[in-house]
């Protein structure tokens, strides 16, 4: 698991992969408990930032989104 209190920015795709990791157990825990409501305020706080520290890389540097559409010429 990657520890939220020492990154503040993804750098590379390791940290990326490790933090998704990290979130999709987070969601699975989650889920498996009923909600969002149910994770222990330090989990949800770790969902919290790291959902947005992958956002963050995502969008700087995988440019996931936005997904432009060509149109016809």
């Amino acid at each position: 698991m990657v520890n939220p209190n020492m990154l503040t920015k993804i750098s590379n795709e390791w940290e990326y992969k490790a933090a998704m990791k990290t979130i999709e157990s987070l969601l699975n825990k989650a889920t498996e408990a009923g909600g969002f409501h149910k994770l222990p305020d330090e989990e949800a706080t770790m969902l919290d930032h790291l959902s947005k520290l992958a956002e963050a890389y995502e969008d700087n540097t995988l440019k996931l989104m936005p997904i432009v559409l060509k149109t016809p010429e």
